[in-house]
C-alpha cells in the first residue's frame, strides 16, 4: 500500500453483533518510505439518520475498545479515523454533523451523506481526497528570476540602500538609519 487507501479484511463480528443495521469496512494506507506506519479508517454505513444520531457514540466506543486499543503503535492509534456514511433522504442536521466531527474521543471522525451505500472504491476515493488530500494539484515551481519583477517602492528603496552587511555593528547601524529614514518618509507622506 502506498499513498492511497485500500480496503482490508477485518473481523467485524463483534461490532456487527451489536449494530445489525450497519455496514462496516476497514481501509488502510501506509505512510513513509519504509511503509512501517499506517493510517486506518473504519467506515460505518447506515441508511437511517435516526440510527446515526442514536448510535454513533456507541459505535465509536466499541470500535475504540475492540480494534484501536489493541494497536501497539502510538502513531497508528493517533491516526485512526471513523467515517460515518448516511444515505437517508432527510438532510443531516448541521448540529449532528458538528457533534460527531468535533468529538475527538479515541478517533477523528468524518460524516458524509450520500444517495446510496458506497462500494469500497467509492469509500477509498473519499478517503484519498479527505484524509490524504490527493485532489490537490501542485503547481510546478518556477525556476529562475522573472524578467520584470514588480517590486513595491519600499523594497526598491531597501535594495538600493547601501547597508554594510560584512560588519555586524555597521549592519545594525545601517538598518537603523534606513528604518529611521523610512519612518520620516511615511510621516511626511512621501509615498
Amino acid at each position: 500500500m502506498s499513498n492511497e487507501f485500500k480496503a482490508i479484511d477485518a473481523d467485524f463480528s463483534e461490532v456487527k453483533s451489536c449494530f445489525k443495521k450497519w455496514g462496516f469496512s476497514c481501509f488502510k494506507t501506509s505512510i513513509g518510505n519504509q511503509n512501517l506506519q499506517s493510517i486506518t479508517v473504519f467506515c460505518c454505513q447506515t441508511e437511517s439518520l435516526n440510527l446515526l444520531k442514536q448510535e454513533w457514540k456507541k459505535i465509536n466506543n466499541v470500535i475504540a475498545a475492540t480494534y484501536v486499543a489493541n494497536n501497539d503503535s502510538p502513531f497508528e492509534r493517533w491516526n485512526t479515523y471513523l467515517l460515518f456514511v448516511c444515505t437517508d433522504k432527510d438532510k443531516l442536521p448541521r448540529s449532528t454533523h458538528y457533534d460527531i466531527e468535533n468529538n475527538k474521543f479515541s478517533m477523528r471522525k468524518m460524516v458524509i451523506q450520500k444517495q446510496a451505500i458506497l462500494k469500497d472504491d467509492g469509500v477509498a476515493d473519499i478517503l484519498n481526497r479527505k484524509v490524504l488530500s490527493c485532489d490537490i494539484e501542485l503547481i510546478q515551481e518556477v525556476s529562475g528570476t522573472p524578467e520584470n519583477p514588480q517590486l513595491f517602492n519600499i523594497t526598491e528603496r531597501l535594495l538600493s540602500a547601501d547597508i554594510n552587511t560584512k560588519n555586524a555593528s555597521k549592519a545594525l547601524e545601517g538598518r537603523e538609519n534606513w528604518l529611521d529614514s523610512e519612518l520620516k518618509r511615511v510621516s511626511n507622506n512621501e509615498d
